[in-house]
């Protein structure tokens, strides 16, 4: 997962201004021209955001039982790894998300979960 932190310098407080700041322009410049496109943009923002912010939170397996650990294997703690991996794809499907992607460099492999 890309693109989690905030750039140096910039808290989570300064992002979320900066892109109200970015929406508000946005929904300027589409209540003058009334062009989808800008809408689609807004929205594709805010979702990003979303994403962003709810990943640390899915990302912190502190909260995951043993058994669970046990049952995808001796390498499920190590980020990185396919079971670890797997885990997250698992807790991505939970929250809704239907698709997922896991990758694990090791395996060389790709596989896709829907």
């Amino acid at each position: 997962m890309l693109y989690l932190n905030n750039p140096a310098g910039v808290d989570s407080q300064d992002r979320r201004a900066f892109l109200d700041a970015v929406g508000q322009i946005n929904q300027d410049k589409f209540d003058e021209v009334r062009d989808p496109e800008i809408e689609t943009r807004i929205s594709q923002y805010e979702m990003a955001y979303r994403m962003q912010t709810s990943v640390p939170e899915l990302k912190d397996l502190s909260d995951e039982p043993d058994y669970i650990f046990d049952m995808y294997g001796p390498d499920a703690k190590k980020p990185g790894t396919f079971a670890y991996n797997c885990i997250l794809a698992r807790r991505m499907a939970e929250r809704g998300v239907p698709f997922q992607q896991t990758v694990s460099s090791r395996m060389g492999s790709t596989r896709q979960s829907s």
